[in-house]
């Protein structure tokens, strides 16, 4: 594990609607899958009580950059919804929240770790040698945070069912 340093912390989009759980996920699943982030699951609990859903999911998606940068997403689901009937299918009415951050790290294979002289080196090519490469993509997943919560958010609207 390489040096993590966060980009964007505590994005949150929520919405009190009736919603195809299922679909919210594909659409989330479609979205890295076309932006070439690999999707790892770290947690999902769920309880569902008589119709009643409480569901926690936290994914972190990653995304080699380069053979030093890898980018991380992540991304914790909270649903509390109950199960409703909508045109003979099973939907959820409730609260979604979905919260982001997103992390940048480098020496993802700590090949610049094991030593006190390459840490030394990593450091010195992080201070002196890199920082403009960081720097651009540190910007570009600002982009990708921002244009995945703009997605988000008009899929959530564009499937709000009344």
């Amino acid at each position: 594990m390489g040096e993590e340093d966060f980009v964007i912390r505590n994005i949150e989009i929520s919405q009190d609607a009736v919603f195809d759980l299922n679909d919210v996920l594909t659409f989330l699943r479609d979205w890295f899958k076309t932006n070439d982030y690999g999707n790892v699951e770290r947690k999902h609990t769920e309880e569902n009580k008589s119709g009643n859903l409480s569901l926690k999911l936290s994914w972190v998606p990653e995304k080699k950059v380069d053979e030093y940068v890898k980018f991380h997403i992540n991304i914790d689901i909270k649903v509390k919804a109950k199960q409703v009937l909508v045109k003979n299918k099973k939907m959820y009415q409730g609260n979604i929240l979905i919260e982001l951050e997103a992390t940048l790290e480098k020496d993802y294979d700590s090949e610049w770790s094991g030593s006190i002289t390459k840490k030394f080196i990593r450091g010195a090519y992080d201070k002196f040698i890199s920082p403009d490469r960081i720097s651009k993509y540190e910007k570009k997943l600002k982009e990708e945070v921002k244009d995945l919560q703009s997605d988000i958010k008009s899929y959530l609207n564009l499937v709000k069912i009344k």
